[in-house]
């Protein structure tokens, strides 16, 4: 209950913590002047140490209990998401006055998260007229829009490619170190091997005199100079290096720079098979729709980028925060990140940091009681609770939690165009 209160800016203190007239007036409120007596006075305190009071200005407490419920300023407008299964009213989620416009979805496999985001993209563009960008890894939210008889489009980054060594919006050097975070992580190298990595971009971009937005550099360039440059860790560089550049196109123009107003959906279904290269891909992307976002020079949100199978980037094994490092420059820079993953497991050990920085959390329905026990360690759930949601809550519903208020509620989604 303390930090119930406290999450809503309420300030809490234990009974024992106050001095002994205060504590005398609270007493007060609870034995409705029992406690007035000298005895009672001196008595009552030694069986109500442990409650939880808050300061007396504000509404007197009460006895009787209230269910807990999001405040409906949250949800009352904005993008339509589902009936209420309580209160029968219809949910909503406010992306352009939330507190964070990132969404994320959990929930086993076959559940319809993907489903949910497509449907959550396209209703963004149709509410606010955002631009939206699907990383399509496995052509499903092609087929998705395609049934709903809905124009987007569609480009096939076999044909552009990433152009990774171009300097995209941004100085030669930070290019470097955004690709060097970037390949490091997805292939899980080493402190040494990365900064080595680092510095033969640097080197390269500044022996060949690129600038920002050029497309002079090539990776032939960079593997001449690890095979000429008795550069440390040459055999991994250039192993790393051969694998990444098969992800660039046959066109020198970046696939950023194609993209339209309202849908458009960017066909990963290519590089799907090699983990590595689908790390490399979502990352640059979303490095590269915030270095776009930034160069704007607009305030406000710019576009929503979707990211189905997001543990691709999470359940990597050291807990490297660089995608949560993405996701919070996002925030800033005026692009929501509408991501969907299997489990809290896939998040940790940064689970906890991904959640808090997501204004839509939807947490799909399951059978499981192993699985809302997790549920219940990442939203305020009781034990009760979790066993009221699993008998009414069927397929095709979930639990949303909108922030700032950290209450769900449970929501049966409609997926209806």
């Amino acid at each position: 209950m303390k930090s119930v209160l406290e999450s809503q800016g309420v300030k809490c203190r234990l009974l024992k913590e106050v001095g002994p007239l205060l504590k005398r007036k609270v007493l007060n409120v609870f034995f409705r002047g029992f406690v007035n007596s000298r005895l009672m006075g001196y008595i009552a305190p030694t069986f109500v140490r442990g409650i939880k009071v808050m300061p007396l200005n504000i509404s007197p407490l009460t006895p009787l209990g209230i269910r807990r419920r999001p405040k409906n300023t949250l949800f009352s407008e904005g993008i339509y998401l589902g009936i209420d299964l309580r209160g029968r009213n219809y949910v909503f989620w406010n992306l352009i006055n939330s507190l964070n416009p990132h969404s994320m979805v959990i929930g086993p496999s076959g559940v319809g998260k993907t489903e949910f985001l497509t449907v959550l993209g396209l209703r963004t563009w149709l509410t606010y007229g955002l631009r939206v960008v699907y990383l399509d890894l496995r052509g499903e939210f092609k087929d998705r829009l395609s049934k709903r008889k809905v124009f987007f489009n569609h480009i096939d980054l076999s044909e552009y490619g990433l152009n990774m060594l171009m300097p995209y919006h941004v100085p030669p050097r930070t290019r470097a170190s955004q690709l060097a975070d970037v390949i490091s992580f997805a292939f899980c190298l080493d402190y040494e091997v990365a900064s080595q990595l680092y510095r033969v971009l640097v080197n390269t971009y500044l022996s060949k005199g690129v600038g920002i937005g050029s497309y002079s550099l090539s990776w032939n360039d960079v593997i001449n100079y690890v095979e000429y440059g008795q550069v440390p860790y040459s055999s991994t560089l250039l192993r790393v290096i051969d694998e990444v550049q098969g992800l660039e196109g046959r066109v020198s123009r970046h696939v950023l720079d194609v993209l339209t107003d309202g849908l458009n959906v960017i066909d990963l279904s290519g590089i799907r098979g090699k983990e590595e290269l689908v790390r490399v891909a979502l990352l640059m992307l979303m490095n590269d729709s915030l270095n776009l976002a930034s160069a704007t020079g607009v305030t406000g949100l710019k576009f929503a980028m979707v990211i189905d199978e997001f543990w691709y980037l999470t359940n990597v094994g050291r807990g490297n925060p660089l995608p949560l490092s993405l996701l919070k420059l996002g925030r800033g820079y005026g692009v929501a990140f509408f991501t969907a993953t299997q489990s809290f497991d896939d998040l940790k050990p940064n689970a906890k940091q991904f959640i808090d920085n997501v204004g839509l959390l939807v947490i799909m329905n399951s059978p499981s009681l192993t699985y809302w026990e997790e549920v219940s360690k990442y939203v305020v759930l009781s034990k009760e609770e979790v066993n009221e949601l699993r008998m009414f809550m069927s397929r095709g519903d979930a639990l949303i939690r909108i922030l700032p208020d950290p209450r769900p509620l449970p929501v049966r989604i409609d997926i209806r165009t």
